[in-house]
């Protein structure tokens, strides 16, 4: 198998990405978005079976809420192969968190997304400025 969809999984977890690790070992695209068990533990165990010669290359991770920056440094160091990355709406990964991965894969392209901050009370007249979709109740 070299193509797996788990998005929407809600009983993927921990174990299920070391399993995947240990018996799909010719994985190349893996999404694993809105899989809200997995963490960072379960991203390390993956990516150290999944990330040898010509093997994991793209992974989808779209909001994975306990996934951190550590998931990013891990996939880092060792999937250098990877040439894709999706993390739209990871709450604790941070910007910082994807530059750091960047520098360490420059060719990998990373596609995130990260709301805007609540706009201060200061500008409560301004606020459609902001979002224009939106009504202040």
């Amino acid at each position: 198998m070299e193509k797996l969809d788990l998005e929407y999984c809600s009983q993927v977890t921990d174990s299920t990405l070391i399993q995947l690790a240990t018996y799909c070992p010719r994985l190349n695209t893996l999404v694993l978005s809105h899989c809200d068990q997995i963490t960072d533990e379960g991203i390390s165990r993956l990516v150290e079976g999944l990330c040898g010669p010509q093997q994991l290359q793209r992974l989808a991770m779209d909001n994975c809420p306990l996934l951190t920056d550590s998931s990013l440094t891990m996939l880092g160091s060792v999937c250098q192969n990877l040439c894709q990355v999706d993390l739209y709406d990871c709450q604790l990964i941070t910007r910082q968190g994807i530059e750091n991965l960047k520098q360490q894969n420059p060719r990998l392209k990373i596609q995130a997304f990260f709301a805007p901050g609540t706009p201060p009370e200061s500008t409560l007249g301004h606020r459609r400025r902001y979002c224009r979709c939106c009504t202040i109740l």
